[in-house]
């Protein structure tokens, strides 16, 4: 076990022990119970050691920041629920017709399978969405950028007093109809000087 310099033994393991007693008891899920996240905790705290730093403040307040996350971690990594309906699918012999699981075992093993999907989602390196903005067409992706220019435009020259009554619009929410007219007519123009900046 590492210890910090300026501190003992006893003061390392009184700071574990303190958080153990404050997180494990809200730790505690499925076959996991507050003598094993305690245990899990222990382990965190020990892992830490090495780089606390005492500049950093209290040693029991860095080992409490570090678990707190690992706990969280260790949480979704490990929350699922180990009583499946059928001991026998879930052994690898399925009990179902033609050799398949058993309709109880496969909504089970579903619903898990989602959880686990929640808790551990697909990353930022997805390329399911990239391959879907690859096979947009052209037209689409310029159509885009055009409207988004346009919708610019309009943002840096209407004037003030209208703002509000222009995002209701945006927004889909009805505004009384000599509003809208002026609002329309001002998005009008803000177009038409746009498109005489185009053709110049």
């Amino acid at each position: 076990m590492h210890i910090p310099e300026g501190l003992s033994e006893s003061d390392v393991l009184a700071a574990i022990e303190s958080v153990v007693r404050v997180l494990a008891p809200q730790f505690t899920f499925g076959p996991f119970d507050k003598d094993d996240i305690g245990q899990e905790i222990r382990v965190m705290c020990l892992d830490a050691l090495p780089r606390y730093k005492p500049e950093v403040g209290p040693l029991q307040n860095f080992l409490f920041s570090h678990s707190k996350l690992r706990c969280i971690n260790f949480k979704r990594d490990h929350h699922r629920r180990a009583d499946a309906p059928c001991r026998s699918c879930h052994n690898g012999q399925p009990c179902g017709p033609d050799g398949e699981v058993c309709k109880k075992y496969a909504t089970w093993r579903d619903i898990q399978d989602r959880k686990a999907a929640i808790r551990n989602p697909t990353g930022f390196d997805d390329t399911a969405g990239e391959a879907e903005w690859h096979a947009r067409d052209k037209s689409d992706v310029e159509g885009d950028v055009q409207t988004r220019e346009l919708l610019r435009l309009i943002d840096a020259r209407l004037p003030i007093d209208l703002r509000a009554d222009y995002l209701r619009l945006r927004a889909g929410k009805a505004i009384g109809k000599a509003k809208k007219q002026a609002v329309e007519a001002a998005v009008r123009e803000i177009l038409g000087e746009a498109a005489e900046d185009l053709a110049a």
